[in-house]
C-alpha cells in the first residue's frame, strides 16, 4: 500500500509543479515575468514583449564597424565616476577603444589593478578589440573613469562620445541605483 502511495504521489508531483509554474507566469503579472528575464526596473519603458523603437535605441549606438549597447554609470555625489558598456566589434578589422568625453569632461579607460594592497584604477590608454569579438566594461574591471561636476541620481541621464579606432559614437548613458552592479536590461537583446 505504502509503496502505490509513494508511486501516486510521484505521478502527482510534475502536474502540481506543472500548474503552479503557470500561475505564476499568469497574464495578469507582467512585473513577475520581466524579473525572471533579469528585468528588474522597468518604469520608464515599455512592457519587455513590446519594445519600441525609440527605447531600443537609448540601449544601442552603431555605426558600420561597432555596436555599443547598455552604457550606465551609477547615481553618487560629484566626483570620480565611471561608465560601463559593452563594445562590440563588428567590423573585419581589430579596433582601438580609446576613451570618452562628456561635455568638456575627459574619461579615460582604465583597469582595476591592486596596488599595495588595494584595488585601484589605473589609466591604460586604449584596448584593441579584434573582429567579431567584445570588450565589456563592468565594475571591478575596465571602465571609463573621469570626473562629473555634479551630483548623479538614479534616472538622471548623459549622452557621451566614446572614440573607438577613428570613429567617434555618440551614446547614450544611463544613472542606475548607486549600489546597481549592471545595467537594468543587462542580457536583453538588440
Amino acid at each position: 500500500m505504502i509503496k502505490y502511495l509513494a508511486i501516486f504521489s510521484l505521478l502527482l508531483l510534475p502536474t502540481t509543479l506543472v500548474a503552479a509554474s503557470h500561475e505564476s507566469h499568469g497574464s495578469g503579472d507582467k512585473k513577475e515575468h520581466h524579473d525572471d528575464h533579469g528585468h528588474d526596473d522597468h518604469k520608464k519603458e515599455k512592457g519587455h514583449d513590446d519594445h519600441g523603437h525609440d527605447d531600443d535605441e537609448k540601449h544601442l549606438s552603431e555605426s558600420d564597424h561597432v555596436r555599443v549597447l547598455h552604457a550606465w554609470t551609477r547615481a553618487g555625489e560629484a566626483g570620480v565616476i565611471q561608465i560601463f558598456m559593452e563594445i562590440e566589434n563588428i567590423s573585419d578589422e581589430t579596433l582601438a577603444v580609446k576613451s570618452a568625453k562628456a561635455g568638456s569632461e575627459d574619461f579615460a579607460l582604465a583597469g582595476l589593478q591592486m596596488k599595495d594592497g588595494e584595488p585601484v584604477y589605473t589609466p591604460l590608454g586604449e584596448v584593441p578589440v579584434k573582429p567579431g569579438r567584445e570588450l565589456v566594461l563592468a565594475p571591478n574591471g575596465l571602465v571609463f573613469q573621469g570626473n562629473w561636476p555634479e551630483e548623479l541620481h538614479e534616472g538622471d541621464e548623459l549622452d557621451i562620445t566614446v572614440m573607438i579606432g577613428d570613429e567617434i559614437l555618440e551614446v547614450h548613458v544611463e544613472v542606475e541605483a548607486e549600489d546597481a552592479t549592471q545595467h537594468s536590461h543587462a542580457g536583453h537583446n538588440h
